[in-house]
């Protein structure tokens, strides 16, 4: 986890230019690290598990779990996990992923476009998620 933190924090100075973390900051960063891991270790279980339809060719080629493989291909051969300064195709990757399981967890619950409203309302809009998902990258 402290990576993922390391990536907020190293964001947050290098694209918004705040030399230093408040102890209010620092929390939120915290949180905001949480749970973004909690995220991942969600769909991971969930594509392990097979409750996600890792199976069906479209859906594998975004999943996490081949992103995981790709990524530990790439450190076994000594390479870095992205060539990118910020790691932006790993973050629209992930941001893609989330959003195809969202379409599938309103369906399988028959979620009205209305109750899908009120339901991204409340969670961390995606233009938040963006900004976590890039900063935990942190440009590796």
């Amino acid at each position: 986890m402290p990576e993922i933190a390391t990536g907020f924090v190293a964001y947050r100075r290098r694209e918004l230019g705040i030399g230093e973390e408040s102890e209010e900051s620092l929390k939120e960063i915290y949180r905001a690290s949480l749970s973004l891991l909690y995220k991942l270790l969600f769909v991971l279980y969930a594509e392990a598990r097979s409750l996600l339809p890792v199976q069906n060719p479209a859906y594998w080629e975004e999943s996490l779990t081949l992103m995981a493989r790709q990524f530990a291909e790439r450190i076994d051969r000594r390479q870095a996990i992205s060539d990118a300064t910020h790691a932006t195709r790993q973050c629209d990757s992930l941001l893609a992923l989330f959003r195809r399981i969202d379409q599938i967890v309103y369906r399988l619950y028959g979620l009205t476009d209305e109750e899908i409203a009120i339901v991204e309302d409340r969670r961390t809009g995606s233009a938040d998620l963006a900004v976590d998902m890039a900063a935990a990258s942190g440009g590796t």
